[in-house]
């Protein structure tokens, strides 16, 4: 339980990153970076298979890969 909540705290750090580095910065490439390293944090539970989960669990990885 407690990996879930240190992955979790990346993914969003990571993702505040992205969003900073693509609206102030204006910096488009490391903003991707920053989006694609915080997917590879996955907030989800990793209990739940791939057909169990939500379509919008789903189409969060598959948008940003």
């Amino acid at each position: 339980m407690k990996s879930l909540l240190i992955n979790r705290i990346l993914c969003i750090c990571f993702l505040i990153l992205g969003f900073y580095q693509l609206l102030v910065s204006k910096d488009y490439f490391q903003a991707s970076d920053s989006f694609g390293i915080g997917l590879a944090f996955d907030p989800i539970s990793h209990d739940i298979s791939w057909p169990q989960r939500t379509m919008l669990q789903k189409s969060i990885p598959i948008t940003f890969n």
